[in-house]
């Protein structure tokens, strides 16, 4: 599997239509080739060595190169596969999954568990009340109850895309993975709470010192770079392999 991602997309995302040959600017590809063999992988130790900025650049820009890159690979296995047709459902649907699942079940399991308020100001919210991905959808995708929480609508459109400040990822997780896990089960829903905990870890650490955090309703403060804060959460690795299933 390794050779395959090195001979076929690893080394073509750099390589521009038209001939430019000009200096890679995500990692060193001038090793990689689509007839490379699995020795050579093995020289340069089985991986690729992003430049330095480069993991900042791509987290930043996730909301605007997923669904880039996502509308490009459906064109392409159209191209490529000339019995779909344009009145093919939902290919994208099929080969990413929806972008965003219903949430009338958690909404429903979380008014009851937690109370009709908000998750982050604690107004009262009715049955319509928004249900918010903590860490945003477009950053991970994580549809699972560990990651859901209600929230008012002025709440969650001040939040948007933001990251939350680090208490509200730290709250959401102190509700309890035992209680979380039977809520979910009540409901036949995804729990996803060690995931939860990587991506957190990930995504906090994968962000430049200063970028916006939403601390709560039109107050932004600046990211202080912290290792630490989620040490207390272990958490079993072939459950997290599980969840990405």
């Amino acid at each position: 599997m390794k050779l395959v991602l090195v001979q076929q997309p690893l080394h073509r995302p750099q390589r521009v239509p038209g001939g430019y040959a000009g200096e890679s600017f995500l990692y060193d590809d001038s090793w990689m080739s689509a007839k490379m063999g699995t020795n050579t992988v093995m020289a340069h130790g089985n991986r690729i060595t992003l430049y330095p900025g480069v993991c900042f650049a791509l987290a930043r820009l996730s909301s605007l190169l997923k669904p880039a890159l996502t509308l490009a690979w459906v064109d392409d296995v159209r191209r490529k596969n000339t019995f779909l047709d344009d009145d093919v459902p939902d290919l994208e649907g099929h080969l990413f999954g929806n972008s965003r699942i219903a949430l009338i079940r958690p909404r429903a399991a979380l008014i009851e568990a937690f109370g009709p308020t908000c998750f982050y100001c604690s107004m009262r919210v009715g049955p319509d009340a928004h249900v918010d991905h903590v860490l945003p959808w477009s950053r991970v995708g994580i549809d699972g109850l560990a990651n859901l929480v209600l929230a008012c609508p002025s709440c969650n459109t001040s939040k948007s895309q933001l990251l939350p400040a680090r208490s509200h990822v730290l709250c959401a997780l102190d509700r309890g993975r035992d209680p979380i896990t039977e809520l979910a089960a009540s409901i036949d829903w995804p729990v996803q709470f060690d995931r939860v905990v990587t991506s957190a870890r990930g995504l906090y650490a994968s962000q430049p010192e200063g970028c916006p955090i939403w601390l709560g309703r039109n107050k932004i403060t600046a990211l202080q770079v912290d290792f630490a804060w989620l040490q207390g959460y272990r958490i079993n690795l072939s459950d997290v392999a599980e969840s990405h299933q």
